[in-house]
C-alpha cells in the first residue's frame, strides 16, 4: 500500500529544490517503510483477535481454578480420612500405656 502519491510528492521536492532522482529516491523510500507500517484496519483486527484470546485465556482460567479447588477438597477429605484411620490405630496403642 503507498503511504502518499508518489507523482504529486515528486513534484513537490521538485519544486522545493530537489532534483527529480532525489525526489523519487526519497519517495520510494518512504513508500518502501510504508509495508512496515499498521493500518487503523489491521490494529482493529489485532485488537479483535487479543479480546478473543483474552476471553479464552479467562475461560480456561475459571477451570484451573475450579480443578484446584477440587483437587484442594478432595485432598483435604482424604487426608482426614487417613488422620482419621491413624487416630483410630494409635488410641488402642495409647489406651494400653496408661
Amino acid at each position: 500500500m503507498a503511504l502518499l502519491n508518489t507523482h504529486a510528492t515528486v513534484k513537490k521536492f521538485i519544486q522545493h529544490g530537489f532534483s527529480e532522482e532525489q525526489a523519487e529516491v526519497v519517495v520510494d523510500a518512504i513508500n518502501d517503510q510504508s509495508n512496515q507500517l499498521a493500518t487503523k484496519g489491521d490494529l482493529s483486527a489485532l485488537k479483535t483477535e487479543l479480546k478473543s484470546e483474552i476471553i479464552n485465556l479467562e475461560i480456561r482460567l475459571d477451570s484451573v481454578k475450579s480443578s484446584v479447588s477440587l483437587l484442594t477438597t478432595i485432598s483435604i477429605a482424604n487426608l482426614t480420612v487417613v488422620v482419621g484411620g491413624m487416630l483410630a490405630l494409635l488410641l488402642p496403642l495409647v489406651a494400653k500405656l496408661f
